[in-house]
């Protein structure tokens, strides 16, 4: 934030709150194929060497972290995210501190609250969300009405959750700077490379039949 980065045209989503988030990484929303988002290339040249430097940081102490957490109790999201990584790696625009190590394919980087009750349509139904604060503020509560319940969540933590499946929002913080990293992979990709993955299973069953052809019966004169 110090290298003031450039932030998308359509600066905040009003039904979330009114302060914006870049959208680093890669994505396939609204119906377009996977891409780096523009977030990631178009900033100043200063802002990339922060930006890249900071995901370094990010891919060598907190990927692994959500890595097992996906592991131990989403298994099928830490196999399809990694495939999805896959294709990633192989996009346009594409840098080695965008590859993110099968922890999800995009960073949203928020300063400030999201304090208006939302979903995240974007989101995968059954796949965790990773909220990590690193700003130094104390006092933020993130708020899930379905389960009247509220949570901590402070530099250090880490706060998982299905962010399709249940609405949330956030309060300010009594005091500090709060800036917070929303880890997730879009629901679109996910289906598509999915899909996709079913396919070559199909057919690589199909080409096993056909190889092996139709069994002959045998018979025997007696």
């Amino acid at each position: 934030m110090a290298t003031d980065p450039v932030f998308p045209k359509k600066k905040s989503d009003k039904n979330r709150s009114g302060t914006p988030a870049l959208h680093i990484g890669a994505w396939g929303i609204n119906g377009n194929f996977l891409k780096i988002t523009r977030d990631s290339y178009v900033q100043k040249p200063e802002t990339l060497e922060a930006m890249d430097a900071f995901l370094g940081a990010f891919k060598k102490y907190v990927a692994p972290r959500i890595r097992q957490t996906l592991n131990q109790h989403n298994p099928e999201q830490a196999r399809t995210v990694e495939r999805c990584a896959e294709h990633v790696r192989r996009l346009v625009n594409f840098r080695e501190a965008l590859d993110f190590n099968g922890a999800c394919l995009c960073i949203a980087i928020k300063q400030g609250s999201s304090e208006l009750i939302h979903v995240d349509f974007n989101d995968h139904e059954r796949f965790l969300t990773c909220v990590l604060p690193v700003g130094d503020a104390v006092g933020a509560h993130v708020f899930l009405p379905q389960l009247n319940q509220r949570f901590a969540v402070e530099r250090g933590s880490m706060f998982a959750f299905k962010a399709k499946r249940l609405a949330h929002c956030t309060s300010p913080p009594t005091s500090g700077e709060r800036i917070v990293l929303t880890c997730f992979t879009d629901y679109a990709t996910a289906k598509r490379v999915e899909n996709l993955r079913k396919r070559e299973e199909t057919n690589r069953l199909l080409r096993r039949s056909v190889r092996s052809g139709p069994k002959r019966r045998q018979s025997y004169r007696v």
